[in-house]
């Protein structure tokens, strides 16, 4: 196994972060430092920690890995409370229980710039399989450290650190860039996520954010394929979902992170007996998904009795016999007639209709939980920890105009589609 830590390119760090083939280091990037080619991906995980995919995705993790292709980003993979040899261990530790499942341990590693940043890519050389760690500081369970993914999104520091041995700091620009660079490099059938907001209870912060990141890059490539969201730490009083066969299948792989992890057992081994919080979580596997990728009918709000209308040229939520034709397509657009739902600049301002584009505050999910999400990153404001995506949603009053405000725990609108 080649240890993330140790490998380096013969050519200047500057060479690199100046665009991976500055003089002197070839054409055709030789040398150990840098990293493999982005390749195609059935399968593309989001998530925020180097376990994350092992706990909350299974058995979809175990089954890409082991029959598919896929690649797994890390947007927290660097550790500031433990620092950075922590988090080069946990990547090691990750690769393992990566290697238990492929059947190969041929690592090919080294960094790439994506979206403009360096990030940690390993890739298997004998299989589909890559491991991308974008090195940003973990900000604590709920972002109260003061370098977090909260306060960045909030704006309160304009970035957090890049950690490992080319650091750099990101922002909320640059992280989102890198992701939809690697969207658009490995072109997924399907991506998978952490939960993207509160709307099922408290989660960690860097759970919530690395999904959010993930969302916005999504809106900004247009990625029009299946989307699942999976839930985190709050699925623990939920009932047992995961059959005693899926179990069984998927435990070993958790348990070869945990013996290098925690040093339950030699590393390369598995451990038998699992953390207590991480069995109870493993049982419990819970996701929302992107649905109606393509509808067309009326759009009604539920627990009113009011619908998507155009009153006077602009979207208002109003009576449903007065209802628009809405059509939700696989670009993400809203379209009523010939114009476009929009999302404005800052998060309460009523939606405009405007031409169709192929542009953030046009792009639109709808999720199984009814939640209809806008791709257009929110201005930062206090208080974004459980509330930091915007979603439809209706001002006050009756012909209410359509807004896209922050949603999240405290607010959870809820639509459906009237077939026409």
């Amino acid at each position: 196994m080649i240890t993330p830590a140790l490998v380096r390119h013969p050519c200047s760090v500057a060479g690199l972060l100046a665009g991976l083939a500055a003089a002197g280091c070839g054409d055709n990037l030789p040398g150990p430092g840098i990293g493999p080619p982005f390749a195609p991906a059935e399968t593309l995980i989001v998530i925020a920690h180097f376990d994350d995919d092992m706990i909350f995705m299974q058995p979809e993790l175990h089954q890409a890995i082991a029959s598919g292709s896929v690649t797994t980003v890390y947007v927290s993979s660097g550790d500031p409370i433990h620092g950075n040899a922590s988090a080069q261990h946990t990547f090691e530790a990750a690769m393992t229980a990566y290697e238990s499942v492929a059947g190969s341990s041929d690592w090919d590693c080294g960094y790439l710039l994506a979206g403009g940043s360096p990030v940690h890519h390993c890739r298997l050389r004998d299989r589909p399989v890559s491991m991308i760690g974008l090195d940003t500081v973990d900000g604590g369970l709920p972002g109260e450290l003061p370098d977090s993914p909260l306060h960045l999104v909030e704006g309160l520091v304009p970035s957090i650190p890049i950690l490992g041995p080319i650091g750099g700091s990101a922002t909320v620009g640059s992280i989102v860039d890198s992701l939809a660079e690697i969207l658009t490099a490995t072109q997924p059938a399907q991506v998978h996520a952490l939960d993207l907001a509160a709307t099922h209870g408290r989660d960690h912060s860097g759970h919530l954010f690395s999904s959010a990141f993930a969302f916005w890059a999504a809106a900004r490539v247009r990625y029009g394929g299946p989307i699942a969201w999976h839930r985190g730490y709050n699925v623990r009083d939920e009932a047992i979902t995961l059959s005693d066969a899926d179990y069984q299948a998927v435990k070993p792989m958790l348990g070869y992170f945990s013996a290098c992890y925690f040093g339950c057992g030699p590393c390369g081994t598995s451990c038998t007996t699992l953390d207590v919080d991480h069995d109870i979580w493993l049982r419990r596997q819970y996701s929302s998904t992107r649905s109606s990728i393509d509808a067309l009918g009326t759009l009604a709000l539920d627990g009113t009795t009011g619908c998507v209308t155009v009153t006077g040229g602009h979207p208002t939520v109003a009576d449903c016999a007065a209802a628009a034709i809405v059509h939700l397509d696989r670009g993400g657009h809203l379209a009523i007639g010939a114009a476009c739902l929009a999302s404005g600049p800052s998060n309460d301002e009523p939606l405009a209709l405007e031409p169709c584009r192929d542009t953030p505050e046009q792009y639109w999910v709808v999720d199984s939980d009814g939640m209809v999400w806008n791709g257009r990153p929110p201005l930062g404001v206090a208080n974004m920890d459980y509330d930091h995506v915007r979603c439809l949603d209706a001002a006050a009053g009756s012909g209410a105009a359509l807004i896209a405000p922050i949603c999240g725990e405290h607010r959870r609108p809820r639509w459906h589609f009237v077939g026409r």
